[in-house]
């Protein structure tokens, strides 16, 4: 049992290496550089289940868990467009959950072919969708809006109430509580993409790290949490570790006298306006003209977030750099200014390989400082 999840564990470590180093130097992380985890943790995550063992009906379940996600992750990379691939995926996860939900059926009876309707119609939809939005021009009702982006996430959410029905009744294992949890979870981090507060690479590595390697191989060296969740674990230790950053970035401009108001001095730092466009980040202020004077203002945490979530007007020094174009009277505002407030540009990936390689051999480490203070 042990050694598939290692294999697995193996394959999320180099393709975090390898997403880490892209992300650094090139700022981006194609699609594809996940495509050979895809296969290695998927049938390192099966053969855990099939030795574990797991019923047959949890193993088509956590492969159509699998299947949907990726097809989920494929078309938002595909911007609208569906190919071919995208295409097979929609058919092969609706017929895996309902290979899975045929070998339950003596236990959720009408709600397996309920279910099984409902998943097939929502995926259906959400391809009619995508080519409806890919043709120029083609504007779609808000709800039909509403649905392109979210229609992934419900349909995890309903894997995640089917299963979740079949636990609580009592009739199902260990590994449908672990398809419980990979689904809840898988489904949060793609709704976070879709809001835009997660970049599309960390959301990827986070949905990876749930689907293959779900469970501790082995124990850490500070022993097993309460729940023994591998990727809860992976995710609080990236945000841990993660905090590191914005303390380095304060007291590194506190030694260099620069000044800005709280809490931009831990977030972010100056450079000079007439080179942003060489330097990694998002500008975190707002420029313009008035009377003849350049006025300028930081951006507010709370519209800078909301501008997130609408992916609409955050200007990236990476967008300056590739379309300069676009941005010739921002360009011009930022010479003007002589420097600039700019976001650190460190890729959570790199916390995320820590959290993740933290968790797999030392262990959880909020629990830890939790159980420390507690003296236990």
């Amino acid at each position: 049992m042990i050694l598939p999840i290692l294999l697995a564990a193996l394959a999320v470590l180099v393709t975090l290496a390898y997403a880490s180093v892209l992300d650094v130097r090139d700022r981006s992380v194609p699609v594809r550089v996940w495509y050979p985890l895809y296969v290695v943790g998927s049938i390192a995550v099966i053969w855990y289940l099939v030795t574990a063992p797991a019923g047959a009906g949890t193993v088509a379940g956590y492969a159509a868990l699998i299947v949907t996600v990726i097809y989920g992750i494929e078309l938002e990379a595909e911007n609208g467009e569906v190919p071919g691939h995208v295409l097979a995926l929609a058919v092969a996860a609706t017929l895996l959950q309902g290979i899975a939900w045929g070998f339950l059926w003596n236990s959720l009876g009408p709600v397996a072919i309920l279910g099984f309707i409902a998943l097939a119609a929502a995926l259906w939809k959400g391809l009619d969708l995508e080519r409806r939005a890919s043709r120029a021009g083609v504007e779609l009702p808000p709800f039909q809006q509403w649905f392109r982006f979210w229609h992934i996430p419900l349909v995890i959410a309903l894997q995640g109430v089917g299963w979740c029905g079949l636990f609580l009744a009592g009739n199902g294992g260990t590994g449908d509580l672990l398809l419980i949890l990979v689904a809840l979870y898988a489904e949060l981090f793609l709704a976070f993409a879709a809001m835009n507060l997660f970049g599309g690479a960390d959301a990827i590595a986070f949905i990876c790290i749930a689907l293959f390697v779900p469970v501790f191989p082995l124990e850490p060296v500070l022993g097993y949490p309460p729940l023994r969740f591998l990727p809860f674990s992976a995710l609080t230790n990236a945000v841990i570790l993660n905090l590191v950053t914005p303390l380095g970035f304060f007291l590194w401009n506190a030694v260099r006298g620069n000044r800005a108001p709280f809490p931009y001095t831990f977030f972010g730092y100056p450079v000079e306006g007439k080179a942003i466009e060489k330097s990694y980040g998002f500008v975190m202020e707002d420029f313009h003209e008035e009377g003849g004077e350049l006025r300028r203002r930081f951006i507010p945490i709370g519209e800078a977030l909301g501008r997130m979530v609408k992916g609409k007007g955050r200007i990236y020094t990476k967008h300056l750099r590739e379309h300069p174009e676009r941005f010739t009277r921002e360009l011009a505002l930022y010479r003007r200014a002589g420097v600039v407030w700019i976001s650190y540009g460190v890729p959570f990936i790199l916390p995320i390989l820590a959290g993740f390689a933290v968790a797999l051999f030392g262990g959880d480490l909020l629990f830890a400082a939790m159980s420390a203070v507690a003296g236990v």
